[in-house]
């Protein structure tokens, strides 16, 4: 049986911590038997063309390649953004299983539209006031330098990768109840579109249940989160 893997890809990450570092360090003190996490960066946010969508398909996709020459059965786990991109990867290099941790689907549908305008207009602004040197200094300072591009390329990962959600690899979806970003509907377009034999769909109830539970240790205790492990153990190894 082969050692499996679980590759874990980050949302719209502008901090310096992965978002799935707790995750993965939870994982690590309660070991899946045969089964090992690493975490995956698409990007460099102050380069901002390794956030262009094609690199960032690109990254992983070689990641995943190694993994395979190294003989690892491999499972991918995505989070809001990079659902789209997993499921690409996924397809492409024929990888055993996906996570879709709160994927979101729709651009213009929810916030995320404006708040990447949003973040385009505080650039420009802060230009505006500063000069554009004082303000790559300060960008640089306060963490948000290529935040416009990464916004806009994120976008656009978006709204490429949607079509990709048709796949036959098996998958499990994730997701809180109080998910402004991921909606019911992107649920129903995801199982509408797959062809997995498969695949199951979870939504946890309950007011804290929002977008970014997975950034938070309390949230990894909680009963839900074994829908995740009992995933892991119905796809079989190769």
């Amino acid at each position: 049986m082969k050692k499996r893997i679980v590759l874990l890809v980050h949302g719209f990450m502008v901090h310096d911590w992965h978002d799935f570092g707790l995750f993965k360090k939870y994982m690590d003190e309660h070991p899946v038997e045969n089964t090992e996490f690493e975490l995956v960066y698409l990007y460099d946010r102050e380069k901002s063309k390794t956030s262009k969508p094609k690199a960032m398909v690109e990254t992983l996709k070689k990641i995943v390649q190694e993994k395979q020459k190294e003989d690892y059965d491999i499972l991918l786990c995505g989070y809001s953004f990079s659902c789209g991109i997993v499921a690409k990867v996924a397809q492409e290099t024929h990888c055993s299983g996906v996570i879709y941790l709160s994927p979101t689907v729709s651009l213009f549908k929810t916030k995320l539209f404006w708040i990447h305008l949003k973040n385009a207009f505080k650039v420009l602004k802060l230009r505006l006031k500063k000069g554009k040197e004082k303000a790559e200094k300060i960008m640089k300072r306060t963490k948000t330098k290529g935040v416009v591009s990464l916004s806009y390329h994120i976008s656009l990962s978006m709204i490429k990768t949607k079509k990709y959600y048709k796949s036959s690899v098996p998958y499990l979806l994730f997701k809180g109840s109080a998910d402004e970003y991921s909606l019911d509907k992107d649920l129903y377009y995801i199982a509408k579109k797959s062809t997995a034999k498969q695949a199951k769909t979870v939504t946890v109830h309950g007011p804290d249940w929002n977008h970014f539970y997975i950034l938070f240790e309390e949230y990894l205790t909680k009963e839900p989160m074994n829908e995740i492990l009992a995933f892991l153990r119905r796809i079989p190894h190769e």
